[in-house]
This record gives C-alpha cells, structure tokens and sequence, in this order.
C-alpha cells in the first residue's frame, strides 16, 4: 500500500487536496467498518466541523466515508449541519451509536482537515483502537456496492443541549445569567450557544463571528492563540462583559478571559471548579491532567486531599481514569480542553464557561476575584511555552539524548525528572520544564513553569539552546 496514514494524538489530520484526500478517508473508513464488525458495533454518528469538503453534498468527503461505511452493513446517521466534537461524543455515550466519527482538523488552519474516531463510551480512541485501524488499513477488498441509496441525517443539536443544560443545573449552577462575550469564530459554537442563551447561568451580550464559515472569515481558528485572546479580552472590557469565551471550529477547546480581559488558563478553571465543589460538598475524586499542564491543578488538590494524576499528553489518555472515577473526575489540558467524567469523556467548550458562571454566581465574586483566591491559596504562577524544529534524520538521537539528559545546560538539577512523555524536570517548589517530540512532524516543544519571568525566559532559552544541536 502505498497512501501512508498513521494516527496523531488525536486522529488523523492532513493538507486538503494533498496528504488528507478522498483516498484516505475511504480508506479510514473501510478500516473502522472492518473494526467496528469485530467488536459486534453496528451504529455510528457523523458529524463534522465547516471546512471545505464537509457538508452534505454527493461529492464531499464526509458523504463518501459514509458511503463506504454503509455499504459494509453500519448502520450509519449523517449529521444535518456541521457540528461540535462533544456533542458526537454525547451521541456515543447517551444517544445509542456504538462510535463518533468526527471530520476536523481542530485548531488547524483551513486547508486543513482530519479524522477522529471516538468508540464507546465516547472519548478519543486510545492507542490500541488506532494501531488496530492503522493495521487494517488496505486489509482486504472494500466492498464494491456503495450505491445505496438515500443516507439517513438528523441533527442532535436539542438533545444534546438539553443535556449540557441539565448537566450544569444537576450540579447547583444554571440559575441567572451572566452577561457574556462569545467568539465563535465562524465554527460550530454559534448555534448552540444561541439555544443555550439566556439559560445555563449565561446571557450572551455578544455572539462574534457566529455564522460558519469554511475558511473562518480568515480568522486564526486556535482560541488559546495569545492574539485571540488579547482582542477577545479588549472587547469584554470595551463592552463590561462578565467575562468572554472563543472557540475553535469543533468547538472542543475553549480560551477564557476573565472581566478584565486577562486570559484564564484550563487548569485554574479546574482549580476553581474543584474549590467551590469541595466547599459547597459536591463529590469530586479530584483532577487528572498532562504532564504539560500548570502545576496549579495539582497544587489545589494537595491543598483539598484530592487525587492529582498525570497522564501523557492527549486527552485519549484520561479515559481509563474517567471510567474509575468513585464521583466525578475532572479532566484538563493547557491547550484549551476540559471536561468531567460524569459528563462526557471529551473536552467541550462549552463546559468551562458555564460551570465558571456558576460559580461566580453561587459565590457572588467576579471570575477574576475567583482567580485571585485560587492564586492566594496555591501561588501565582508564569506558564509559557515554545516550539523548535529539528532534523528528521536526527530524530533517534535526540530521543536517546533526550531520555537520558539528567539536566539542560545551565539550569540547576532538578529533585525529580518524569519521562511519562518526554523528559520533565521538577523542582521542589513546583518549578518545572518540559521537552516532548511530536510524534508525526520534526517539531519539538518546550512547556516551562515557574513563579518568576526571569527563570521561565532563562529555562526556556537553555532548552531552545540544547536543542539547536539537532537542526
């Protein structure tokens, strides 16, 4: 076979027209059919995001994956309209599909599209599911009929806001309305924020970019891209909103500025979350999150007795977690995802604004007098990040470099190095840096944490220093 596709942390992504074509996704698909058939699943749900080649026309790439799925006996339900990733990840925990196919490339560029494949009970598929795909890939003939008629569509846009809505008010929150700011940006939050409105602890003073678009009006679709953040957190001061959220075009991730423009990270959300869970005495084991994560996340559960677990980075990787969670877990990355283990095992977008409404409104604080507390009980702390390129043919060595480089030139030995994913050194004040590798293109990064600028600028320096040997 001669058509390479390998899985990311998250799916199968690629340029449109070149490394991501009609040939591949026939080829997913009839892989995932032959999968699904051997693990006795017969039911699955499409839904996708508005880029080109998603939408329901005869030629499009989301209609032929249904074609070939269809004609290997699943039975298949097309979404109406482009839609979130969690609300596919609903549709396989609650709505009776045995699988979620997701077309997006998250919060990559328009010419860019992608695959995701979320088995029961609906989070990401693991490791072992995608290396069985990727292993079937080419594997027998496809099957030759995939005439077949009408393709049957619906749209899960209610039942699944229905239960968001219900989510959040089971919880205490959902009562009030915080006047909000949203950006869309021309991806699939707007019509659901619009059934959310006036609902769910929120009232929407401005929905920005809310019409989809295939190209997002040529906006920048990562919402955690300091850029976006910055003019998101001008307009919720210019407009005295509550606070302001934006998305990317599946709507899975989240960037949040607080009432005076200032970003809030994922991790101080769960933070705060967690806090006000524990002092109002609703049940939660604790957080589970990545090693590139801020150390608030852990910082707060050693401060409230709870569990602290970390992970490799991928969401996929919270699952088996979720599934023993004793309560409730919740689950958090740095790049924008969230999401609870008694909701769903997806990040979504949509969670983290509304359960940080209703924790502003059940404690009577601002969202940035709620950071302030977490901060004066775990510390003030300065994360950043930052990427390097490096020869592909000196990848083996960079790896084995790597694994056994006990400190970075001109930085002080740490108390402890974690090698779950990459290498992590940790410093006893909760101090730390990271270098992974990306596991599909030649690009390295670096994750730093520490409470002072200097020694984040310092530490970060020294790595891109180390890693220039490579180049």
């Amino acid at each position: 076979m001669t058509t390479l596709i390998q899985f990311g942390t998250s799916g199968y992504r690629g340029i449109l027209g070149e490394s991501f074509t009609a040939t591949h996704v026939n080829l997913i698909s009839d892989a995932i059919a032959q999968w699904m058939h051997a693990h006795g699943l017969s039911r699955l749900f499409i839904g996708y995001d508005p880029r080109r080649g998603n939408s329901l026309d005869e030629a499009s790439l989301v209609r032929s994956a249904a074609s070939v799925l269809i004609a290997h006996g699943i039975d298949v339900m097309l979404s109406e309209t482009p839609v979130p990733t969690p609300l596919v990840s609903w549709a396989v925990r609650y709505g009776g599909f045995h699988g979620g196919l997701i077309f997006t490339a998250s919060h990559n560029p328009p010419e860019y599209n992608g695959i995701k494949f979320n088995p029961p009970p609906g989070g990401p598929a693991m490791t072992d599911v995608t290396s069985a795909i990727e292993a079937l890939i080419g594997v027998g003939s496809p099957p030759s009929n995939r005439n077949l008629g009408p393709i049957t569509t619906g749209s899960l846009l209610a039942p699944f806001g229905e239960y968001l809505r219900g989510y959040v008010r089971q919880l205490g929150y959902g009562e009030g309305g915080l006047p909000i700011i949203v950006d869309a940006r021309h991806g699939t939050a707007g019509p659901l924020w619009r059934w959310i409105d006036g609902s769910g602890g929120v009232v929407i003073q401005d929905l920005l970019h809310g019409d989809m678009r295939s190209d997002f009006g040529g906006l920048e679709p990562n919402p955690t891209d300091p850029n976006v953040i910055d003019e998101l957190g001008k307009i919720v001061r210019e407009r005295g909103a509550r606070f302001g959220v934006a998305h990317d075009p599946d709507t899975d991730r989240h960037g949040i500025v607080d009432n005076n423009g200032s970003p809030v990270s994922p991790e101080i959300i769960s933070a705060i979350v967690l806090l006000d869970w524990v002092q109002s005495g609703v049940n939660c084991d604790g957080i589970v999150s990545t090693v590139a994560s801020s150390g608030v996340a852990r910082a707060m559960c050693d401060r409230l007795e709870k569990s602290y677990i970390e992970t490799p980075v991928g969401f996929k990787y919270f699952t088996p977690h979720f599934e023993s969670a004793r309560s409730r877990l919740i689950g958090v990355e740095s790049s924008g995802g969230l999401s609870v283990s008694d909701y769903l095992f997806e990040k979504c977008g949509f969670l983290p604004a509304l359960l940080l409404a209703g924790v502003s409104i059940r404690k009577n604080m601002s969202i940035s007098m709620l950071v302030e507390e977490v901060e004066l009980i775990v510390g003030k702390r300065i994360f950043t990040e930052a990427k390097f390129s490096f020869d592909s043919s000196k990848r083996n060595d960079l790896m084995v470099q790597l694994r056994h480089l006990s400190a970075l030139p001109g930085v002080p030995v740490a108390s402890e190095v974690s090698r779950v994913d990459g290498t992590k050194w940790i410093y006893s004040d909760g101090s730390w840096i990271l270098i992974r590798l990306s596991g599909t293109e030649p690009v390295g990064r670096i994750y730093c944490e520490s409470f002072d600028d200097s020694t984040v600028r310092h530490w970060v320096r020294s790595a891109l220093n180390w890693a220039t040997q490579f180049e």
